[in-house]
Order: C-alpha cells, then sequence, then structure tokens
C-alpha cells in the first residue's frame, strides 16, 4: 500500500444551491492512499459555516495492466488499458462549520479478453492525474 500527500490550500469555493465560504481550508489533509486497486482520500475541511451541503469529488486515470485465462488455463499477458474511476459524496457540515470525508474509487474493469471464453484478472493499476474537488471545483492538486 502507497500513501501519498497532497498539500492543498482552498481559499474560497463557491458553488450555485451549495455552500458560500470565505475561509474553506483543510484542517487535516488530503491524504491519498494507493489501496493497489482504488484509491482512498480522507481529510477534514472546515469554514463550511454549520449545516451546509459540500459535494467532494476523487477522481484519477488508471493504467490497468490485465490478464487473460481461457479454458485450459492458458494466459495472455500484455493487455492494458486506461480509464477514469472517480467517487463523488455529497456531505453536511456539522456545528463547528467541518466535514470530515472518506472516498474510495471503485474498482477499475479488467481489459477486454480476445472472446467471452477467456477470463480477465487485474494484475497492477497504476495511478495518475489524482485529483479532489470540492463542489465542482479542482482543489488538489493546486
Amino acid at each position: 500500500m502507497k500513501k501519498l500527500i497532497l498539500s492543498c490550500f482552498v481559499s474560497a469555493i463557491m458553488g450555485a444551491g451549495f455552500v458560500m465560504a470565505q475561509n474553506l481550508h483543510f484542517v487535516s489533509g488530503p491524504t491519498i492512499t494507493d489501496n493497489g486497486s482504488t484509491l482512498t482520500a480522507t481529510g477534514s475541511i472546515a469554514g463550511l459555516g454549520n449545516n451546509q451541503l459540500v459535494v467532494i469529488s476523487l477522481s484519477a486515470t488508471a493504467t490497468i495492466t490485465t490478464t487473460c485465462t481461457n479454458a485450459g488455463g492458458n494466459v495472455a499477458p500484455g493487455q492494458i488499458k486506461t480509464e477514469t474511476v472517480s467517487s463523488t459524496e455529497e456531505f453536511r457540515s456539522g456545528e463547528n462549520g467541518r466535514v470530515n470525508f472518506t472516498l474510495t474509487t471503485p474498482l477499475p474493469t479488467p481489459g477486454e479478453c480476445p472472446n467471452d471464453n477467456w477470463t480477465g484478472a487485474i494484475t497492477d493499476v497504476v495511478f495518475s492525474n489524482v485529483s479532489i474537488s470540492v463542489n465542482g471545483q479542482e482543489v488538489c492538486p493546486e
């Protein structure tokens, strides 16, 4: 398991229909953890005001290496594809104007195999272009 720590500062984020903050900032994190096949982002944002709705998203490009195995047990290596993985959730701030969040991307899908008689299995996932957004505005990386 690899852990990335992104340093992000948010001065002001506004979203139509959502919270309008003048001092939105990370109190802790965000910390991005590479779980092997998924990513998890955790952190705490303050400066939201009490009982405000905030939408936080985690997104990344996943480069997926897949092997394909046929019914006879023969393996065809080297199937590689790229897809975007993301997780988005709505959070509501507490009385202290803070939101603690944890987001995990879904498992990516294996690359395509030659036909339906082959079974695809993910052997490696490399993540790049990792970003976090709050109310639709990217806040990480800066």
